[in-house]
């Protein structure tokens, strides 16, 4: 690796009486102490293996892709996490971190068993148990996937201190390299992943070119803590990451990696200046305030930092208003964990369908903290609004405590840790992304909470080997052979998805192996209702309408809200000239979303086929409120004239 400088060569313990005392800390632990009764301690406190698995762990989640299934990079993210996050349990049985402020843990932790509780109880209640604890397609952020999170979270807090966290910065600058070098290779057109993105070719491991850039920009923010705490040859490569990071973000045209770095880089500049020079530390905060305000300025297409504005940024206060009416209107539970789709369209307002569109549609409200309370109730948005305050307030009040290499060290962590939640307030979470987050996280509470031993040498407790293998057969047992199951089926459902639509359009094979095909592939996860959803437009496609309503009902039966199933049964039914049993489809679909145009215009025409002018006309009027200018409504309009 490449990232710390070396530590001062060990000293003999007979000279420490020349020694400070601090140092006798950091060396405590490297030599046995012949005359002590206390239990043996560990060989190298600087190795902390339940730190560097955790690292792994997150990596592999960031790093896992496929690209034989529909979704290459959410679903095997979620198969890498669910399936290895149990065995950190391991190490949170036999844990590095002895000693902890006991009442800062003890609150910690009920903040944390706090934001389980919303949690789960929301997931139990959604009305939906599969969507709740698997997530929504192509995000996976289900209660099972923050349970990994919590694990996480709880076990670098238990095992990563101030003595051993570069295990994890090892891993993770490794993982930032990783990106940065894939970065290049997909700028350069040189990927030998044929992946189609209509916004930019650098997507990274993560699918997505915001959060390639997000990612960037808190490893360059990380980079630039490492280069105070490192020697002058490990700088210079720092710097050229840092400057290949930022040459990513530019490329990548996603302003959310400027942000990340922006926020972390100032942060942590800042309090470097408060060190080395405490004067100029207000006119520091002034000028990273004035530049905040324009860069967020900016953002909102306004003032000289216009450069930074996204069409995309300002969708997100449309997604705020629904989030936040949804959980006005579901205070105690939500409208359901990862159903903000399912609700949209109920609750947006004319606003958005004036300003974006009426076939715009969010399945996010692309703020955690709002897609938590509009999922999972008030009590879920205010345990995870707290749990992070919390964290963030513990690691700035051991700031104050702490100066040197261990303020230093915090300042990274914290730094980095911003720069992920900052992305989490305009964007959805993600997987390979977010886990850094709660990660970074359990370190800030791991350095901010953990005390010394009064004998000063860290101990290391005997287990026998009986308890040991009966921890780890427990979570196997209970954890990872679960996991393999459900995430083997749902592997299997996913690649022949994706064969039979291959199949599908290139027009290859009998119709009738394809059906077949499809509904096996479908048996393998009865429950995820996007492979029923593909399943009933593959066999519209193919003119099977009543295949097609079959998968509309069994998707009905899993969601009863499901605007996707009741225009497949509308279409197919008027396909077959229905159009009595369109309408009463088109009828359900108005329910959900009042102001989709096509729907409505659907109906009004539907209507005038069966003789029935006055509903035509009172559905041409509904149109006309709704966004009168609109090319389907003026059309409607004439074709309506035209009838006399």
């Amino acid at each position: 690796m490449y990232l710390i400088q070396q530590e001062p060569s060990p000293v003999p313990l007979h000279f420490r009486g020349l020694i400070k005392d601090d140092t006798l800390i950091q060396l405590a632990g490297m030599y046995p102490l012949s005359m002590s009764k206390i239990e043996k301690q560990t060989s190298n406190p600087r190795i902390a293996p339940g730190v560097i698995f955790v690292g792994i762990v997150a990596a592999l989640s960031s790093i896992w892709f496929k690209t034989n299934t529909q979704d290459p990079f959410n679903l095997p993210k979620f198969q890498v996490l669910i399936i290895l996050t149990p065995l950190a349990l391991y190490f949170a049985k036999f844990r590095v971190n002895v000693k902890l402020e006991q009442k800062q843990f003890r609150i910690l932790m009920t903040f944390l068993a706090i934001f389980i509780i919303a949690f789960i109880n929301a997931s139990l209640t959604s009305g939906n148990i599969y969507l709740s604890f698997i997530g929504l397609y192509q995000r996976n952020l289900g209660f099972f996937t923050y349970f990994c999170f919590v694990i996480l979270f709880v076990v670098t807090l238990l095992n990563l201190n101030i003595n051993n966290w570069k295990n994890l910065v090892y891993v993770y600058i490794t993982l930032a390299s990783f990106e940065i070098v894939y970065g290049l290779v997909q700028h350069f057109g040189l990927d030998p992943n044929n992946w189609k993105s209509p916004y930019s070719p650098i997507l990274g491991t993560f699918g997505n070119p915001n959060y390639q850039s997000a990612f960037l920009g808190v490893a360059a923010s990380v980079s630039i803590g490492l280069i105070f705490l490192c020697g002058k040859s490990l700088k210079v490569i720092l710097v050229i990451q840092i400057l290949c990071s930022l040459f990513l973000i530019q490329a990548s045209n996603s302003s959310q990696g400027f942000m990340s770095f922006g926020i972390g880089a100032s942060l942590i500049l800042l309090f470097q200046t408060k060190i080395r020079s405490p004067k100029m530390f207000i006119p520091g905060a002034i000028v990273i305030g004035i530049t905040a305000v324009v860069g967020v300025l900016g953002l909102l297409n306004k003032g000289p930092a216009n450069a930074l504005y996204q069409s995309s940024i300002s969708a997100r206060g449309d997604y705020w208003r629904a989030g936040f009416s949804m959980m006005n209107s579901h205070p105690i539970k939500g409208v359901g964990i990862e159903r903000f789709g399912d609700y949209f369209g109920a609750y947006r307002d004319l606003t958005q369908v004036r300003n974006r569109s009426y076939a715009t549609y969010s399945d996010n409200a692309h703020n955690v903290f709002i897609q938590f309370g509009a999922t999972g109730g008030v009590p879920l948005f205010v345990a995870s609004l707290l749990l992070w305050l919390l964290v963030i307030y513990l690691g700035f009040k051991k700031l104050q405590k702490i100066d040197g290499r261990e303020l230093q060290v915090l300042l990274t962590f914290i730094g980095g840790f911003i720069g992920f939640v900052a992305i989490s307030l305009i964007s959805p979470e993600n997987i390979g992304f977010t886990v850094w987050a709660w990660i970074f996280a359990g370190a800030i509470c791991g350095i901010s909470l953990h005390k010394r031993s009064d004998s000063k040498v860290t101990r290391k407790a005997t287990h026998g080997v009986f308890v040991k293998s009966l921890v780890a057969a427990s979570v196997m047992i209970i954890g990872v052979m679960p996991a393999i199951f459900l995430t083997q089926n749902l592997n299997r459902a996913d690649q022949g998805i994706w064969n039979s639509l291959g199949v599908a359009y290139r027009g290859t094979g009998t119709l009738e192996d394809l059906l077949l095909s499809i509904k096996t592939n479908v048996s393998f996860a009865p429950n995820e209702q996007r492979y029923q959803a593909l399943a009933a437009s593959v066999s519209l496609g193919l003119g099977q309408n009543a295949l097609a309503r079959e998968y509309s009902n069994a998707i009905l039966n899993l969601n009863s809200r499901s605007i996707d199933a009741y225009k497949i049964m509308a279409v197919s039914y008027e396909k077959e000239n229905r159009l009595e049993d369109a309408i009463n489809a088109r009828l359900k679909y108005l329910e959900l979303d009042r102001y989709n145009l096509e729907n409505l215009d659907k109906l009004s025409r539907n209507n005038l086929s069966i003789g029935n002018k006055e509903q035509s006309l009172a559905y041409l009027d509904s149109m006309k409120k709704i966004q009168a200018e609109n090319p389907l409504v003026i059309s409607l309009q004439n074709d309506l004239n035209s009838q006399g």
